[in-house]
């Protein structure tokens, strides 16, 4: 018997093909199910984020140092206190790495104001990484905006 007419070791490489087509599916839509999730709550943490801007925002400013109210600065006190909201949801996805927040959104006239926030998404590694395409994080948006409804009355000392 020839060697191109052997049929043994078919049954072993059909097994390969049937056994690794279903493993394949399995991990991408698992890599597709965290990366949503890790999505769903990071647009989570954008509301989050948001909602402690208009509550911070018009806050007496004895409780920030002095800043200035509805002033959101790198460094300050009020912006601090809206990443720390942020962070308090994003704790719930591990994969969610190096996060920023950033205020949008003019509080005079009682305008919207917008939180953009922006993570990392550490992709699962190696050969394993068909979300990312190879790449070991990916970056994630989200935002959400919200009415302000500061308080129109001065405080103390103001």
């Amino acid at each position: 018997m020839s060697l191109l007419r052997s049929t043994e070791g078919a049954v072993f490489v059909e097994t390969l093909v049937a056994i690794i087509v279903p493993v394949m599916f399995f991990f991408v839509t698992w890599q597709l199910v965290d990366l949503f999730t890790a999505q769903l709550i990071l647009k989570h943490a954008a509301v989050a984020a948001a909602r402690a801007a208009v509550v911070v925002g018009p806050d007496d400013r004895r409780f920030y140092g002095g800043e200035a109210r509805d002033q959101f600065s790198d460094g300050g006190q009020r912006l601090g206190d809206v990443k720390r909201a942020a962070a308090l949801v994003i704790g719930a996805a591990p994969n969610l790495v190096a996060f920023g927040v950033e205020i949008q959104g003019s509080p005079k006239d009682n305008n919207p104001i917008t939180a953009v926030v922006k993570a990392d998404y550490a992709c699962h590694g190696g050969w394993l990484s068909y979300v990312c395409a190879g790449a070991s994080t990916r970056r994630l948006t989200a935002e959400a905006t919200l009415p302000y409804q500061g308080a129109s009355f001065k405080y103390e000392g103001e």
